[in-house]
């Protein structure tokens, strides 16, 4: 088994655990599975992980339209997400996540879901530039 199946397995096992744990109901019906530890704090993350630099400048070219390839791109983003999962389960981080790792950044995450936002290369003008 390769190191990539073999953080993908133990993140499965984790995962599954968690699900047998606590079971949330929310509403419209979904039950979710919680994490919950009387024995420690619980550990996590909020937002993208560091990228590979490679995996890094193919990110960059789809968020700036050049040119690049999307096999290749979608092969390093499956291969980064399961080095990133693997080093988490190595972490021993609780709630395990993809890091990020196929998404540009949150603003264009924003922007190319939601309309009435816009790039602006005036920054440094806003009221809250710098702040």
């Amino acid at each position: 088994m390769g190191a990539e199946q073999e953080g993908g397995r133990l993140a499965v096992a984790r995962l599954r655990a968690a699900r047998d744990q606590l079971r949330v109901r929310e509403p419209g019906g979904l039950i979710q599975a919680m994490n919950r530890s009387r024995e420690r704090i619980l550990t996590t993350h909020a937002g993208s992980l560091p990228r590979p630099a490679d995996l890094l400048e193919m990110v960059r070219a789809l968020a700036d339209g050049r040119p690049y390839d999307r096999d290749a791109y979608a092969r390093r983003v499956k291969s980064a997400v399961g080095e990133i999962v693997r080093r988490q389960v190595e972490l021993g981080v609780d709630v395990i996540d993809d890091g990020e790792m196929g998404k540009p950044s949150f603003v264009t995450y924003v922007i190319d879901r939601l309309s009435g936002f816009e790039l602006s290369d005036k920054a440094t003008e806003l009221p809250w530039s710098g702040s």
